[in-house]
């Protein structure tokens, strides 16, 4: 009975994805991230790790749907520019993990590519607005922990959840 409960929460956000934006291709192309989505930020919440084995279905997920469309509307910049905006994500994912030292986990990292690709199927301003609300949130959190005494500057901090905070407040309230 839990597994049901659980399978039919994570059908919700790509119901929600339908409704916004009707039957067309963009909550198709989304679905694979939504679908993850509450798993990735439960597991990183309890335990600080996000799966390969729930991202890298998804990435697969979705540059197939997309190259799909991009092939059948015969517009490549359908494939190339998310995946783009995908690899600019990892990218500075990765830096921000050099940077920090560890702070920001391969998860964070790979999730920030697949997060880049939906994105990237929107405009600059989302992106924007996404990075906006991971950071501001982010910090806001740990802010919060540290002045409570309940994290230390050593504790390690789940970002997943504010990666997905930031994206699906950008697509649902900016889309």
């Amino acid at each position: 009975m839990l597994e049901m409960n659980a399978f039919i929460l994570r059908l919700i956000l790509p119901a929600v994805l339908f409704i916004k934006f009707g039957l067309s291709g963009l909550p198709l192309i989304l679905t694979p991230l939504a679908m993850i989505t509450l798993p990735l930020f439960k597991n990183d919440l309890e335990r600080k790790v996000l799966p390969n084995k729930l991202i890298y279905p998804a990435y697969s997920f979705t540059l197939i749907i997309l190259g799909t469309f991009g092939f059948m509307y015969k517009s490549m910049d359908l494939f190339l520019i998310p995946t783009l905006f995908g690899a600019a994500f990892s990218t500075f994912g990765l830096a921000f993990a050099i940077l920090t030292k560890g702070g920001f986990g391969g998860g964070d990292v790979k999730l920030l590519g697949l997060v880049g690709i939906n994105l990237g199927l929107f405009s600059g301003a989302h992106v924007v607005m996404a990075l906006l609300i991971m950071a501001i949130s982010s910090i806001a959190s740990v802010l919060t922990l540290l002045i409570t005494h309940k994290v230390s500057l050593r504790s390690k901090i789940a970002f997943g959840p504010f990666i997905l905070l930031g994206t699906w407040a950008s697509i649902l309230i900016f889309g």
